[in-house]
């Protein structure tokens, strides 16, 4: 675990998804790792009380007990541990292990969204938005969207430019709206959300002039992610973080010409790009320039 955390946080070492995503594989398959994690727990310490929580949920190496988990996720998330705040809210949202209370959901996700937590500060965001847990609020939800958005969280990113697209709770702005979306649908979105942001990029893109797209696209291509910094020093779990070779740079729309794959862009989204994806109905494609032309 502690490994898992040096090579997913960069602290004495590169940072390295794979080599976290492995490290964590073999702490959480360990048998023996339950037994620390208890001792670990029980002494206090909040990253081994949100293992804990994980494992009975999960029912890893012990029987699944969503009550328990929902215990030891309680004593992680009053130390304070953003992720075990997270998924205390989502327990009372879903009532996995205590009773359905949206007020109380509200609640831990924000704690855990003042933290710099992108996840929660989406979740709280989408609260705001359908009145749950708290009356129905435009205004606070693009605030703790934005924040998420910011952070480069895909769900987050579509929710903005749809506010934008829509002019609720902030003023309608196409360009805005197109940026968003397009850093959103660039990413491994769910299939119906992918879909539904998908749509509204193409209805966005409809009523905006030749400039505006280009505009749009030169600040998606801008567009760099951070971290709160809260948030990246304090526990969040054993999350397997993204490379940042992997986040798109640029975005835009492309029109296939022909059945067998070929499609036309923009030169300036795939100028200097060193890999290239497609965001299409049967989900993400590998692609290349075969020939520029300006």
């Amino acid at each position: 675990m502690r490994l898992c955390e040096w090579y997913q946080t960069g602290n004495g070492v590169s940072k390295d998804a794979i080599e976290a995503a492995k490290w964590w594989r073999k702490a959480i398959e360990n048998p023996e790792a339950v037994k620390v994690s208890r001792i670990l727990a029980e002494r206090g310490e909040a990253s081994a009380q949100w293992d804990l929580a994980e494992r009975y949920i999960l029912g890893r190496g012990v029987g699944q007990d969503y009550a328990e988990a929902t215990c030891w996720y309680l004593k992680a998330a009053e130390h304070g541990h953003a992720m075990a705040q997270l998924e205390l809210g989502r327990c009372y949202y879903n009532g996995i292990g205590v009773s359905t209370n949206y007020v109380e959901a509200i609640r831990w996700f924000r704690k855990a969204a003042d933290r710099g937590l992108a996840e929660a500060q989406c979740v709280l965001a989408f609260c705001y938005t359908f009145g749950q847990g708290a009356a129905t609020n435009y205004s606070e939800s693009v605030k703790w969207t934005r924040k998420a958005a910011d952070q480069g969280n895909a769900r987050a990113q579509a929710m903005l430019g749809a506010f934008y697209a829509s002019g609720r709770g902030i003023p309608r702005n196409d360009v805005e709206a197109y940026k968003w979306l397009s850093l959103a649908t660039a990413q491994n979105l769910p299939n119906d959300a992918q879909a539904l942001a998908s749509d509204s990029l193409n209805s966005v893109e409809m009523r905006m002039s030749r400039l505006e797209i280009i505009e749009a696209q030169r600040l998606a291509a801008a567009f760099l992610p951070r971290e709160e910094a809260e948030a990246s020093e304090q526990g969040k779990g054993f999350q397997i973080i993204v490379p940042d070779v992997m986040r798109p740079k640029a975005t835009g729309t492309g029109f296939f010409i022909t059945g067998d794959g070929f499609l036309v862009t923009n030169g300036h989204v795939v100028r200097d790009a060193t890999q290239i994806r497609l965001v299409t109905s049967a989900g993400l494609i590998s692609a290349k320039v075969v020939k520029m032309d300006f």
